[in-house]
């Protein structure tokens, strides 16, 4: 399809070229997509940051929602920022929530994400993903 292609379905510019590049790095075998649900969440986040484009959020994102895994945190989400402060009653900064998750919500962080999002979806009058 190329990056025009995929630009015609209304992607953005740099977000088209980080498809192709992916679609080019699986044609290549450079990045297995069904081998890395035997590799651990550090190894699996890994292999997709390697992909240009591909940063942590994007990588966490993928294994929650395309593999299923449990204890996935997504780094920097706004959403779960803003959901966490209204349930605490408090804001609180990005980094403090993502370390509060590392730190206490595990083996079960992408769990608590799902349930933030929703939480999130709720306090914005949307539909929960």
């Amino acid at each position: 399809m190329g990056v025009e292609g995929l630009r015609a379905l209304g992607l953005s510019t740099p977000k088209a070229r980080y498809i192709s590049l992916a679609a080019a790095a699986v044609a290549a075998g450079a990045i297995d997509f069904d081998g890395l649900s035997r590799l651990s969440d550090e190894e699996a986040i890994a292999a997709l940051v390697a992909l240009k484009g591909v940063g942590p959020w994007t990588a966490s994102i993928y294994l929650l929602f395309c593999e299923g895994r449990a204890d996935i945190w997504p780094p920097n989400d706004v959403a779960l920022k803003h959901a966490y402060g209204a349930a605490a009653g408090a804001s609180i900064d990005q980094r403090s929530l993502d370390e509060k998750a590392a730190a206490d919500w595990g083996p079960w962080r992408g769990v608590a994400a799902h349930v933030l999002w929703t939480y999130y979806a709720h306090l914005k009058g949307r539909s929960p993903i």
